[in-house]
């Protein structure tokens, strides 16, 4: 399971060929790699607007992949969101 985990970069080359495999066997635990992955680029935006841009498409990629994780998941992110934005711009 740590191989699911991991982000991609971290994982070694014969742990990211075991997590190739697992992904091909699986089409819905590739969704959910995928849409971990993306969801990381959240805190990469310097910009609330943006941000919340990019939040607002994330999650409605998620209406049709019936995945109760990732929604609840995104439930808390947008109950966080004040916080967020303001991590997303930071105070000079």
């Amino acid at each position: 399971m740590c191989v699911l985990l991991s982000h991609r970069a971290n994982l070694s080359p014969t742990k990211r060929q075991l997590l190739k495999t697992l992904l091909a066997a699986n089409k819905r635990l590739n969704t959910a790699c995928v849409l971990k992955e993306q969801c990381a680029q959240l805190w990469e935006y310097r910009s609330a607007v943006r941000a919340r841009k990019f939040f607002d498409s994330w999650r409605a990629a998620l209406h049709w992949q019936r995945l109760k994780p990732f929604e609840k998941f995104a439930a808390l992110i947008a109950r966080h969101w004040d916080g967020i934005a303001a991590y997303c711009e930071p105070q000079n």
